[in-house]
């Protein structure tokens, strides 16, 4: 519901009230987001929304809370710094004075220093560094695939491979690593290009795309193509509720649906970086 209110409150400050509902409903809508949350158990939702409330307060020009909140979304979990680079390039453009950048950095570290303080002992930023370095910031399978239906699920299946494997004269995970850097929109290209990519991590798309869909109707089957594609891969090797049938076509063949299912994600992937690069290039964002 906090994202749903962040979806509304933003559309309804830049257009109306009535696009902000839209939006709202757009989301909550979504059977991805409830199925995450509901069935899986999972947080994203808490981890995504301190990240948008950032933007969102930054594009109000509060960057001491915008920072505090981001700072809380990555101390939850870390899994939306890819985020970082935009946040500057935003903070940067809004040309704040130098007194405000070093409260919005120190302020909200001290802030994180007390929290830790009853986990840590008396050394809160050497412990969070430990557990970062060599327990978040570490890829613990190092698949090709994660069960994500990406454009890797495609070319070299579910099936749990090292990202190790040469397709070429690089490894998987380098191949992964040169077209993610190449992207442009990070919440989608990273789920779609990166190696050892999780079927959840596809969450943080779905806010901001419900936005976007919302502001540019077209956009709308793209989005609910996509969502339909990340249920069923949420659906895949969780097989809750169990419905036989779906559970055998899912299995069917070597697991071909999943391969399947890839390749459309990732043609739906090529439809928006196509849409985008045609709107940049005629100057119209």
């Amino acid at each position: 519901m906090g994202i749903a209110y962040l979806i509304y409150r933003f559309l309804k400050d830049i257009k109306k009230e009535k696009l902000g509902i839209l939006g709202a409903a757009v989301f909550l809508l979504n059977p991805v987001i409830w199925y995450n949350s509901s069935v899986w158990g999972q947080t994203d939702a808490v981890v995504n929304f301190f990240a948008l409330l950032a933007f969102f307060l930054l594009l109000k020009r509060k960057l001491l809370l915008a920072t505090l909140s981001l700072i809380l979304s990555f101390y939850i979990k870390a899994s939306l710094l890819i985020f970082i680079p935009i946040f500057l390039i935003v903070a940067v453009r809004q040309k704040y004075k130098i007194v405000e950048v070093l409260k919005a950095v120190s302020l909200p570290l001290v802030i994180i220093g007390i929290l830790t303080l009853p986990f840590s002992g008396a050394n809160p930023f050497g412990w969070l560094w430990d557990i970062y370095a060599k327990k978040v910031f570490i890829d613990q399978l190092q698949l090709i695939t994660a069960n994500a239906f990406n454009v890797w699920a495609f070319v070299a299946g579910i099936h749990a491979k090292t990202q190790t494997l040469l397709l070429g004269p690089l490894s998987y995970k380098v191949w992964g690593s040169i077209l993610f850097g190449t992207s442009l929109i990070p919440t989608l290209y990273s789920f779609m290009l990166l190696t050892n990519m999780h079927e959840r991590y596809l969450y943080p798309f779905f806010p901001v795309f419900s936005v976007v869909a919302v502001l540019d109707r077209k956009l709308l089957p793209i989005y609910w193509g996509i969502s339909g594609v990340s249920l069923l891969n949420l659906y895949n090797f969780w097989w809750t509720p169990k419905i036989q049938g779906l559970i055998d076509l899912m299995s069917a063949r070597d697991r071909l649906a999943p391969r399947i299912l890839g390749f459309v994600n990732f043609s739906l992937y090529l439809s928006i970086l196509s849409r985008f690069l045609r709107l940049f290039y005629a100057r119209k964002i």
